[in-house]
């Protein structure tokens, strides 16, 4: 365990990165089922739009290190005449090729394995924080680059949702 002065373990990395410009998720990670596939970065604040650019958010297939040419936004996003929104904390990365089985989203080549990269900000460049213009910092707890597998699929059909009365089980321990 480590101590540094008031701070004990994982708080004091918490407390070192308070007020720091992170990345807090990348998705996808890992292999999915769906080749339609919107890649979503979550920061802890706004990026700077002027450095949300395709030098400083990265998109490529791994096989031969190629970029894919793509669609970054910030915050809502329009596909196919619906408007998803994401919040201003949010950069969004949509491939520009057609899914084959519906032209009107976008789809990943099927089977293929991609990299996510950002690039942390610096005197030189990378993203910035809207506020302030504070670099992205990757070091730490942040991670900046991620990898995920395409799949095959792509799913069309609207979900379903059944709201059902709880049991009586439930009602008895005062919820309702």
């Amino acid at each position: 365990e480590v101590t540094i002065s008031s701070c004990q373990g994982s708080d004091c990395l918490l407390d070192r990165l308070a007020g720091e410009f992170t990345v807090r998720s990348i998705q996808p990670q890992g292999t999915i089922d769906s080749k339609k596939i919107i890649v979503k970065i979550t920061l802890s604040d706004a990026p700077d739009r002027a450095t949300v650019t395709a030098q400083n958010v990265i998109v490529t297939k791994i096989s031969n290190d190629s970029v894919v040419a793509g669609t970054l936004g910030v915050g809502p996003l329009s596909i196919a005449g619906k408007t998803l929104n994401f919040s201003d904390r949010i950069i969004t990365f949509l491939p520009d090729m057609p899914c084959t089985e519906a032209p009107a989203y976008r789809c990943f080549d099927p089977g293929v394995e991609y990299k996510v990269k950002i690039v942390p900000g610096g005197l030189a460049g990378g993203l910035k924080r809207a506020r302030d213009s504070k670099g992205l910092r990757c070091e730490l707890t942040s991670v900046c680059e991620v990898t995920f597998t395409s799949g095959t699929e792509v799913d069309l059909t609207a979900p379903t949702v059944t709201l059902q009365r709880s049991p009586s089980s439930i009602s008895n321990l005062g919820f309702s």
